[in-house]
């Protein structure tokens, strides 16, 4: 097993397949943890944070689900703790972005931000929390965000602010 300050411990990641997500399971492996995740998309994508934190020494279960859907968030929580037999650190992460201008907007897609970059926040905390005063350990529920969260134009600004809203 890898050695690190995170040796032993299981971390899930969403929106683990590129960007903040994916620097954020190879930070956690680096250290030692075990990463499950979630991500949407390309399977490619996927597998090359995948192939480096298993090139650390640690293992790692991604799986392809929508981070809008409780689901996805219960089916990698149970695999985790399943496959580690326990879960310590769970990072809430995934986000979508849509750049459109809001008289083209739908109410499906609005729905669909709404639905990952709002309600995905719950699932995931809410799943974690769960699973984890189960195991009476504890752990560390994280919210990541996008600094900057509003658009300077603002017909096209509609995303990822209420992810934004939950986290201050």
């Amino acid at each position: 097993m890898h050695g690190g300050v995170l040796a032993g411990r299981v971390a899930v990641v969403t929106g683990v397949s590129r960007g903040i997500g994916r620097a954020i399971a190879i930070a956690f492996a680096e250290a030692g943890a075990h990463v499950a995740g979630i991500y949407l998309g390309d399977s490619d994508e996927a597998a090359a944070p995948e192939d480096v934190i298993d090139a650390l020494g640690v293992e790692s279960h991604l799986v392809e689900a929508d981070a809008g859907d409780p689901a996805a968030h219960a089916t990698v929580a149970a695999a985790a703790v399943e496959r580690w037999g326990r879960l310590d650190i769970w990072v809430n992460n995934a986000a979508r972005l849509m750049v459109k201008p809001i008289v083209d907007t739908t109410l499906d897609d609005w729905h669909g931000l709404l639905a990952v970059n709002l309600h995905g926040y719950f699932y995931g905390s809410k799943t974690a929390a769960q699973h984890m005063l189960a195991a009476g350990r504890g752990g560390r529920i994280i919210k990541s965000h996008r600094r900057r969260a509003s658009s300077r134009w603002p017909i096209l600004g509609h995303t990822p602010r209420p992810k934004a809203e939950c986290t201050d």
